[in-house]
Parts: C-alpha cells; structure tokens; sequence
C-alpha cells in the first residue's frame, strides 16, 4: 500500500511548462569604409577600358599559328574558320574542344544602320603551348570598330564567359571570368579639342582593386556635355560594386533617363547596403571619357 501511494501522490510544487526552443540570433552590423570604396571604385574605373577582348584576337592568331594542316581540324571560308578536335600539332601545341572564329569587313552586324569591321570568337576548348603554358576559352567575345548611321566612329567590346592564356602579356595572363559589354561612340565639333564622346556598360567584372572586388554596370552611360547632358560628372543607370568583404553596395546619381539632373552636379550619388542608405559615394568619371583616338587599343 506504501508503495502504491508513493507513485500516486501529487507533487507538492507544480513543474513549469516547457516552451520552444528559440535559438541566440546574432545581427553582424559591417561598417563601410566610404573612402575606401570611392579609392577602389576610381582605380576600377582608371584600369576598366584595359579590360577589352582586343588580347582576345591576338591570342586566337598565336595560339593558331601553331596548328598544321592536320591538327586541329579545321575548315576556313572566306576568314571564317571553324576547329575541333583533341590532338597535339608538329610544332607541340595541343588542341582539345572547338572553337569559331568570324572576321567581318564594313558589314551592318547588328542591323542598324552601323558599318562595322569586327572579330568574334565563340568555342569551349583547352589548349596547351609546348612550354607548357596552358590556355583556356569558354565562351564568346566581340572586338571591332566601325561607324554608326551618322559617320561617326564607334567601339565594341564583349566579353562573356572565362578566357585564360598564361603566356599573355595582358589580363588573359591572369584570367578572367566576366560578362562585360562596352561600347564608345565619338562626334567631332569641327575642332579637335572638343571631341564629344559617350560609353555605355553593361554587365559585371571581378576585380583585384583596394577594397573593390568586383564591379557591376545596368545599362550604365556617360556623355559629354557636349551632347546636352546635363553633367558629364555623373552616369545613368546602374552602378553596384562589392566589397572585398563581400557586401555588396547599390549607388544612384542625379541624372535619370530622360538627361534630367535631379540634383547637384559633383558626381556624387547615394549609397544603400540592403535598401538601407550608408551615405554618398562620389565617383571620378573621367577616365571614360577623356580619351581622343579610340578608348582602349584597337589593335
């Protein structure tokens, strides 16, 4: 009887209810460095125009004065060519994959009035010198000049995929793996002082710049004033940039898309991390600008 009442009695304090398990939540908070990012963002923009698919042509004409008649298979028509295959050519050089190459002469590519004398390269192919030195294509690349429905000069730059050649004096040396649009277009005023030139980016690029680790252009533009923008000291569109910390930051200027500065001309534009505003980030625009002949090597 004891021990039947000892597993029966009611404990003289009621034992709590236990509630759910709700874990320690952490809020990382990161500073940004505002002087940082507008050094990394200048520097990006100093060395942007060297990132061009020009070494891209001059790699294909190296790496192809190694094939024979053999290796790698090839057919060319009228400057056209088209390779594949896995094999080694008598010089040593190994080809594995395919790869087209199109050359076209004053031809209205884009089926827009322009006049263009442009190189496009497409293919997925591994190569290797007979040194050694090893290369890489995995995608596809625009490079020419021409001129638009006005007979004025323009530039086209592509870059869209990842490119590598280890014996390459260029940025190909280091490789590059990137969707980048540029294109430049120039109008003369009759004195050679007074060029008025536009660029228009489009796509993303990593970078090895202070504190910028990558860069990314929406449908972004820059005119000379001389085109009636209203300031030349900020673009349109979009700019957003990562931190070598990985944080990435959205920048908005003053001028919309109809050429409308809604505020002031200093080439400054707000900064927002997460849709939360960090401050003003201002830019040194010029070197898109501030260029006579051609913005990057026309080779």
């Amino acid at each position: 009887m004891f021990l039947l009442l000892a597993c029966t009695s009611t404990p003289s304090e009621t034992s709590p209810i236990p509630s759910a398990y709700e874990p320690e939540h952490t809020i990382e908070t990161t500073t940004i460095d505002i002087t940082s990012l507008e050094t990394g963002i200048n520097d990006s923009l100093i060395g942007l125009f060297s990132y061009n698919a020009g070494p891209l042509v001059e790699s294909y004409a190296e790496i192809m004065s190694y094939a024979d008649s053999y290796c790698p298979s090839a057919y060319e028509i009228d400057g056209n060519a088209f390779w594949y295959g896995q094999c080694q050519s008598e010089q040593g050089m190994s080809y594995d994959g395919y790869l087209f190459y199109n050359s076209y002469e004053n031809f209205d590519i884009f089926a827009d009035g322009s006049s263009w004398n442009i190189a496009t390269i497409s293919g997925s192919s591994d190569m290797v010198y007979p040194d050694g030195s090893y290369i890489h294509w995995g995608g596809n690349s625009y490079f020419g000049t021409g001129v638009n429905p006005d007979g004025m000069p323009i530039f086209l730059s592509l870059i869209n995929g990842s490119f590598l050649d280890e014996q390459d004096s260029s940025w190909l040396q280091d490789g590059l793996s990137s969707s980048l649009m540029m294109y430049a277009v120039q109008y003369s005023t009759g004195s050679p002082n007074l060029l008025a030139n536009g660029v228009y980016l489009n796509g993303s690029i990593p970078l090895d710049a202070n504190y910028v680790s990558g860069i990314e252009f929406q449908e972004l533009a820059i005119y000379s004033e001389l085109f009636n923008y209203p300031c030349e000291q900020e673009p349109i569109g979009g700019l957003s940039v990562r931190t070598n910390s990985s944080h990435w930051i959205d920048i908005y200027f003053d001028v919309d898309e109809n050429w409308t500065l809604t505020g002031t001309c200093d080439g400054c534009g707000a900064a927002y991390q997460d849709n939360e505003f960090i401050g003003e980030i201002c830019i040194d625009a010029s070197p898109l600008l501030d260029w006579v002949e051609a913005p990057w090597s026309t080779y």
